[in-house]
């Protein structure tokens, strides 16, 4: 058994992978890589979070965990802080550093491409690396 010092070659069809098809490749490695973030120690306890909105009228947010995994909010009918309403749905808030990465997040997680960062839409306690993933904001 000899040994050679020539690069290993394989033998194709002929067919080439094109640029593109390796960056979609990519593309979707990077979102499954985003959802490994860490957790933030906030989002250990479930319904430690209460988030109120500055907009009127917009509903509480009860978080109740962990941070990127599908349906970890709660809207609730009550708009006033103290998250004291009956639930009115379930949401998915995901951590991001900007909107583009929160986008690929939520389409691996929620399954959505709509994205809306929650401190945009009046919840300012919220840490502005957080991004709802839903088609419609209360």
């Amino acid at each position: 058994m000899g040994t050679s010092n020539r690069p290993a070659t394989a033998h194709t069809s002929g067919t080439r992978i094109s640029r593109r098809t390796v960056a979609r490749g990519a593309a979707w490695t990077a979102p499954l890589m985003a959802v490994g973030v860490a957790v933030p120690a906030f989002a250990v306890s479930p319904g430690s979070s209460c988030w109120d909105s500055t907009d009127v009228g917009r509903l509480d947010i009860r978080f109740v965990g962990p941070i990127n995994t599908r349906n970890n909010v709660t809207f609730l009918n009550s708009a006033d802080g103290t998250c004291t309403g009956s639930d009115v749905r379930a949401a998915t808030v995901v951590q991001a550093p900007n909107y583009d990465a929160a986008r690929d997040v939520c389409e691996v997680v929620a399954f959505t491409l709509n994205v809306q960062r929650l401190r945009d839409i009046g919840y300012a306690s919220v840490p502005s690396d957080h991004y709802v993933c839903e088609s419609a904001f209360p």
